[in-house]
């Protein structure tokens, strides 16, 4: 579904209940509901549900916190944490970090710039 399709309200209020009858995949709830929260303007909920969820193990919310700290929207930009946790979802088989990390290593502002590095993570990205 589409971000500007999420009904907030609704997909928080599903996945809370889904959370809170111990469904076999939380740690994926607590991702959908900060996509809710986000959606609805609650950041600092959607962080924490991100983080729990990273912190579960949840490789699609450690890409998640990757992108929030690289691109600093909801929180403050930390550009080697998101460098780190790229890496560890792309090494648990998130192909999207290695967009993201093609994305960094192209960044001027990024101390580590590396363009052939970003052609590389690209690369590993389209499967060439």
């Amino acid at each position: 579904m589409d971000f500007q399709d999420i009904q907030s309200t609704k997909l928080v209020n599903a996945c809370t209940k889904a959370i809170e009858d111990q469904n076999d995949n939380v740690a994926r709830y607590y991702l959908l509901r900060a996509r809710g929260h986000l959606r609805g303007g609650s950041y600092e909920q959607a962080i924490s549900d991100i983080r729990r969820s990273h912190d579960m193990g949840y490789p699609a919310a450690t890409f998640a916190l990757a992108t929030l700290y690289h691109f600093g929207d909801a929180m403050l930009q930390d550009l080697e944490r998101a460098a780190s946790l790229y890496e560890a979802a792309y090494s648990n088989g998130v192909t999207w970090a290695a967009r993201g990390l093609a994305i960094l290593y192209e960044d001027f502002s990024f101390d580590n710039y590396n363009p052939e590095l970003a052609k590389e993570w690209l690369k590993k990205f389209e499967g060439i």
